[in-house]
């Protein structure tokens, strides 16, 4: 069960344009490109953590997702996601995966050795464990600045060429369009931990234009201590 497919294509679209482009490579040309690379495996290695996904249009939180790893490296986590219309929860224990639509009101439940089961470990990442969760398209870049944080980190600022943007993109924009304008902003701490990403742009469909503005935070980096199931509106 991918939440990608629970969600409206649309939805599912924007999501893969704002947070899962693919990665800087090895000895980056860009400057803040190398410091990306070693933040996106310093991610993967985390314990826990809490993702928070908003569109900054909206206001609206679009993705949460809290996450730790027990002592058998199996990921626990709870997920809330939503497109503006249709909520979708799902929490995973190792043992059993529990998921509803808010408008059902109503958990189903897939047990470990049912067919439909699955989990996630170390190895086998969760979207929002993988280090895909922070990644850039380098190939596409045409040019970053980095400057200081305040916490004595980094914040890189990236500008991307759009048609080679589009180009790399290729189906994940069909439902749509294309990208008229993109650009990200990376916070780093002192530690080298990505804290904040903001990613902004235009898309072009069919007659419409869709401005897209995305924040993606990344908070209590192995400082998750028990992840329960999320509490819909109806149960509270």
């Amino acid at each position: 069960m991918n939440i990608l497919k629970k969600i409206s294509a649309s939805a599912a679209a924007l999501l893969l344009c704002a947070v899962t482009l693919s990665g800087c490579s090895e000895g980056s040309r860009f400057e803040g490109c190398d410091e990306i690379n070693a933040a996106k495996s310093l991610y993967e290695n985390v314990n826990s953590g809490h993702v928070k996904v908003v569109d900054n249009i909206t206001g609206l939180i679009t993705q949460d997702f809290t996450f730790m790893y027990d002592d058998s490296d199996v990921l626990i986590y709870s997920y809330r996601g939503t497109d503006g219309e249709i909520v979708f929860y799902e929490y995973g224990n190792g043992s059993e995966i529990n998921y509803c639509y808010a408008d059902d009101k109503e958990w189903s439940v897939i047990t470990q050795g049912s067919e439909d089961f699955y989990n996630y470990t170390r190895t086998n990442k969760h979207a929002f464990t993988s280090q895909s969760v922070i990644s850039l398209n380098e190939s596409s870049i045409i040019g970053t600045t980095v400057k200081a944080a305040d916490d004595g980190g980094k914040i890189v600022t990236v500008e991307y060429d759009v048609a080679r943007l589009n180009q790399n993109a290729g189906s994940q924009m069909d439902a749509i369009g294309s990208f008229a304008d993109f650009k990200a902003e990376i916070t780093l701490n002192s530690e080298g931990y990505v804290t904040v990403m903001h990613q902004w742009g235009e898309v072009v469909g069919e007659g419409t234009n869709v401005d897209l503005d995305y924040t993606t935070t990344f908070t209590e980096l192995n400082n998750v201590s028990e992840v329960t199931r999320p509490v819909p509106e109806w149960e509270k």
